[in-house]
């Protein structure tokens, strides 16, 4: 039986496992599992007499399912916990089927009265008036996530705008070009970039850190220094930009763009 694993819904509010998934997890056959139920509901037998105080509904719930591609309803029972475990009086065996669906009849009944505390109806005035300061209370912090999330959102707006304006640029663009962007000079600008370990200085070119080569920051060009005279230049990506723009916003330095933007905010 290790392989049988209760199948167990919720219905209008109710635990119950079909007469049909019964017969299939024990091999039976369905009509010989319906004949059982009636069985025990039409029995005469004063052992059943107690079920008459909470009524058979409480037991095996009648229901019809249709087979799909047929237009004629089958009847099927759904039994409850209790109904479950009185069917399983009338069998014999199956000990270790039995206990694994009262365990988990068992489980769910306990997780849904815990959800249910969750959700408990005020029982007096006193619970009421609580209960409505705590909903307000809710609601007012709800109110200041909000302006916080807007301020936040007013703050990256530029950022975004200006990843926008990297992203929709093409080509290479040299060190002097980006440094611009941030009111410094590319002296300045590869000084900050060396002490975060982007790049590092090989004879008279910057290059970048081994751990940073193969993704598409930079790219390397040959210009002519003096006539007849040509060195290698590093050359920024639109990539590599973006890349330079985020170091420089995690240390508060601003694109002019940016700056330019809040000023115009102030006015």
């Amino acid at each position: 039986m290790n392989e049988i694993i209760p199948v167990i819904e919720n219905k209008n509010g109710v635990n119950v496992v079909s007469s049909r998934t019964i017969a299939k997890q024990l091999k039976k056959r369905h009509s010989d599992v319906l004949e059982s139920i009636e069985s025990i509901i039409n029995s005469e037998n004063g052992n059943f007499r107690f079920l008459e105080n909470k009524g058979f509904e409480n037991y095996f719930i009648k229901n019809f399912y249709k087979v799909e591609g047929q237009i004629r309803k089958y009847k099927e029972y759904l039994l409850t916990k209790d109904g479950f475990i009185l069917y399983m009086f009338n069998i014999q065996g199956y000990n270790e089927f039995k206990m694994r669906y009262i365990n988990e009849f068992n489980r769910m009944e306990e997780y849904i009265k815990q959800n249910m505390q969750q959700y408990k109806l005020p029982q007096n005035y006193a619970e009421a008036l609580r209960e409505l300061a705590y909903t307000v209370e809710e609601k007012e912090k709800l109110v200041e996530q909000n302006k916080i999330q807007e301020y936040r959102l007013k703050e990256l707006t530029p950022i975004k705008e200006y990843y926008d304006e990297i992203l929709n640029s093409k080509g290479t663009m040299k060190i002097t070009q980006i440094a611009a962007d941030y009111d410094m000079s590319a002296t300045k600008l590869n000084r900050i970039l060396n002490d975060k370990g982007l790049i590092k200085k090989i004879g008279d070119q910057w290059i970048l850190y081994s751990k940073h080569m193969g993704k598409g920051y930079t790219k390397s060009e040959t210009y002519e220094f003096a006539k007849d005279d040509y060195k290698p230049l590093t050359v920024w990506t639109q990539k590599g930009r973006l890349k330079i723009h985020e170091i420089l916003t995690n240390l508060g330095i601003k694109a002019h763009m940016d700056k330019t933007k809040g000023q115009k905010q102030l006015f």
